[in-house]
C-alpha cells in the first residue's frame, strides 16, 4: 500500500507542467483493496477528487469540517458480509487514512466509540498514537449508547458512562489534538439521552470541562434543548421501511438549521452525506432503509442546505461528513462517490468541443497528452464551462474530469489532433 505522505510530497515538488503519470485513473484511496458493494460503496481502486471539501461551502467560510470514523474493520465485523480490504489497526492503513483525510481539507475525525470495554478501543488508541504525524488534524469522541451493552463490573448506566468518561479523561483529553471549543473538550452523544438512568446534571457537574453536543431529535424536539447541552449535531435520517425516495428529502436538515437559529449561543454541528443504504447490514431486521445518491445530487444538496442558512457574516462553526467508512450503511466516502458525469469531445481541426453529462458534479478538467502506451504528460487545466478550446500541437489527448470534492474522477474519449 502506497504511503500518501510521500506521494503528496513528491507531487508537490514537481512543476505542474512537468507532471508525468502512467495511469490517469490510478487508485488514490486508502482502501485500494475494497472491491465495492451493492449498497453504493464505491470500489477503492477508483480515482477520486481530492479537492478541499471546503470548496463546497459558501464563500468566505471558516467552518471546521470533521468526518465520522468507525475504527473496527478487520475484514468482516459483527456478522457483516462486507470485507473492506484493510484492518483498522494496521499502522500502514492508519497513516494513509490520516494523510487522505488531511489531503481532502478535513479538519479532523469524530470516532464512534463504544467505551473502554469494547475490543475496538485499543485499535482506536493505536490510531490516536499516529495523530502526531498529521499535525493539522484534530479528533473527538462520540459516545455511542452501544457502550451500555458492555457495562463495567456491576455498573448501572450512569456508572458505565462515568467509567467511560474517566477513561477519556486519562487517555484523550490531555492530547493537544483533541477538539476543544472555548477551552473545553467537545464530546458527542449518540443515543445516550434516549436511555434511562443517566442524570445529565450529575454527569456535567462531575466533568465540567466537557461541552456535550447531543444528537438532534434524541428524546426532545431538539438536541439543543437537552439539559446542560452545549449544542446539537445533525445526523442522517432515512425514511422508514419500505418508503423509497426518488430524491433525498432535505426536510430534516432544513429543520435542524432553522432550529439552530433559535439557539445562537449553542454550537450547531451541521451534516453532509451522499446517501444511505443498509441493505447489507446484518442488523437491518429485513427492513432496509435508503436515501438515494442520485449521481452526487444528494451530496450537493446537503451542502446547499448549509449555504442557504449560513454565510461569511453568519458562520456555521462545524460540519460533519456522514461518514468516512460506515460501509454497512452505504454512507462511506472514503472510496468516493460514484459519478454519472462524462465528457464527449469532438474535434474539428485543432478545436475541441465538449458535450457534458452531469456537469454539476464536475469541478474542472485536466488536459493530458499521451506520449506512449504507458506515459501521459500534463498540459493544462480547462474550466468545465469552456465549451470549446484550441490544442495547438498534434497528438493524442485526454481530458480528465476532476469531480467536486469526493466525487469519482473520469476520463473523456481520446482526442486526436492531426
Amino acid at each position: 500500500m502506497k504511503n500518501f505522505l510521500s506521494t503528496l510530497a513528491l507531487l508537490a515538488s514537481l512543476p505542474i507542467h512537468a507532471q508525468t503519470v502512467n495511469n490517469l485513473l490510478a487508485p488514490n484511496t486508502p482502501a485500494p483493496y475494497f472491491t465495492g458493494a451493492s449498497d453504493g460503496d464505491l470500489a477503492g481502486s477508483n480515482n477520486i477528487s481530492e479537492l478541499d471539501v471546503h470548496s463546497l461551502l459558501y464563500s468566505g467560510n471558516s467552518t471546521q469540517v470533521y468526518v465520522q470514523y468507525m475504527p473496527w474493520w478487520s475484514g468482516t465485523h459483527n456478522g457483516s458480509s462486507i470485507n473492506v480490504g484493510y484492518n483498522s489497526n494496521d499502522p500502514a492503513y492508519i497513516q494513509d487514512m490520516l494523510a487522505s483525510v488531511a489531503g481532502r481539507g478535513i479538519n479532523g475525525l469524530i470516532v464512534d466509540w463504544y467505551g473502554p470495554s469494547d475490543n475496538t478501543t485499543p485499535w482506536w488508541d493505536t490510531t490516536v498514537s499516529y495523530f502526531s504525524g498529521a499535525p493539522s488534524l484534530k479528533f473527538a469522541i462520540m459516545v455511542d449508547a452501544g457502550m451500555l451493552s458492555e457495562p463495567c463490573n456491576q455498573c448501572n448506566n450512569q456508572q458505565t458512562l462515568l467509567a467511560g468518561l474517566a477513561y477519556m479523561q486519562s487517555h484523550y483529553f490531555s492530547n493537544s489534538q483533541y477538539l476543544t471549543d472555548g477551552g473545553k473538550q467537545v464530546v458527542f452523544d449518540f443515543g445516550m439521552t434516549a436511555v434511562s438512568g443517566i442524570n445529565w446534571t450529575t454527569v456535567q457537574n462531575d466533568y465540567p470541562n466537557i461541552k456535550w453536543i447531543h444528537l438532534d431529535n434524541a428524546t426532545s424536539p431538539s438536541g439543543f434543548a437537552i439539559t446542560k447541552s452545549a449544542g446539537s449535531f445533525l445526523w442522517i435520517d432515512p425514511p422508514p421501511y419500505p418508503t423509497q425516495e426518488s430524491q433525498a428529502d432535505m426536510s430534516e436538515p432544513d429543520y435542524f438549521y432553522t432550529n439552530a437559529q433559535s439557539y445562537p449561543t449553542k454550537i450547531a454541528f451541521g451534516g453532509a452525506f451522499a446517501g444511505f443504504d443498509n441493505s447489507l447490514a446484518a442488523w437491518n431486521n429485513g427492513q432496509p432503509q435508503y436515501i438515494p445518491q442520485n449521481c452526487g445530487a444528494t451530496w450537493l444538496a446537503t451542502f446547499a442546505q448549509v449555504n442557504n442558512y449560513y454565510s461569511s457574516t453568519h458562520q456555521l462553526p462545524y460540519l460533519q461528513l456522514i461518514t468516512w467508512n460506515d460501509y454497512e450503511e452505504g454512507t462511506e466516502v472514503e472510496t468516493g462517490i460514484k459519478t454519472c458525469s462524462a465528457a464527449a469531445a469532438s474535434v474539428s481541426g485543432h478545436t475541441v468541443t465538449l458535450s457534458l453529462t452531469h456537469p454539476e458534479t464536475i469541478d474542472h478538467f485536466e488536459l493530458w497528452k499521451k506520449i506512449n502506451s504507458t506515459t501521459y504528460n500534463y498540459i493544462q487545466d480547462e474550466a468545465k464551462s469552456v465549451g470549446s478550446f484550441t490544442v495547438p500541437t498534434s497528438g493524442t489527448y485526454y481530458l480528465k474530469g476532476i469531480g467536486v470534492p469526493f466525487m469519482q474522477n473520469f476520463v473523456s474519449n481520446s482526442i486526436t489532433i492531426n
